[in-house]
């Protein structure tokens, strides 16, 4: 699996980098290390976690999350003796990975994800529904293990009883970053409703011991 990691490098570093430098210009303010330093002790210590987590690749789409994992975490350990307040590096991280996620607009966002196109908003419901969860296994891989729970005309339930973040980082001792990524999946479950009528909930999460991150849609206008 180490193999999958290297073969997905030339993919990842160009995340990498622009995570950096995006969480520099955040962190170097309020730090008194110089960043260059912090950077390259993020790296090392980057490196050391994706040796360690080897064993956790299944598949290429694993891999790339993997590599984004073991970045968000290197970034933590590393910065977090800098920090007073651990609340502050949260909401610093936090803010870069919404940045990273979003970056090509709410749109582009929903496009990739799920299909849905602004050109098209009658048929978001229908594309939601139906692409949810090949999109989804593109995207992450096997490392995610999600099932079909009720649908109907007006409700489309997603259980996923495996995820891969939720286990590396919980194996990690990591909670409160597993958190960190968690959340973003109100904002675009916020911008579903604005745009489409379609409410996004989340009664129950991995995180928090439950037997499955629960994602319910309900499509609540025409």
């Amino acid at each position: 699996m180490a193999d999958l990691l290297k073969e997905m490098e030339p993919m990842a570093v160009p995340m990498r980098s622009q995570v950096l430098d995006e969480l520099g210009q955040r962190v170097e303010p309020l730090v008194a290390a110089p960043w260059e330093e912090l950077r390259d002790e993020i790296g090392r210590l980057d490196s050391v976690l994706q040796e360690a987590n080897a064993w956790r690749v299944m598949d290429s789409p694993g891999a790339v999350q993997v590599k984004v994992a073991c970045t968000v975490l290197a970034i933590y350990r590393t910065l977090l003796p800098h920090f007073e307040e651990k609340q502050i590096l949260l909401d610093q991280i936090k803010a870069v990975i919404n940045v990273i996620n979003f970056q090509g607009g709410m749109d582009a966002f929903l496009l990739g994800h799920f299909g849905i196109s602004p050109d098209s908003p009658d048929e978001a419901w229908d594309r939601l529904c139906t692409n949810f969860i090949p999109m989804g296994r593109q995207r992450y891989g096997s490392a995610w293990v999600v099932e079909q729970g009720i649908r109907d005309e007006r409700r489309c339930f997603f259980n996923f009883r495996k995820c891969g973040f939720a286990d590396f980082f919980l194996d990690n001792d990591a909670r409160e970053v597993l958190y960190l990524l968690c959340a973003t999946d109100y904002i675009w479950g916020d911008a579903l409703e604005k745009k489409y009528g379609i409410r996004f909930e989340r009664p129950t999460i991995l995180a928090e011991g439950a037997d499955a991150c629960r994602f319910q849609l309900f499509k609540v206008k025409e």
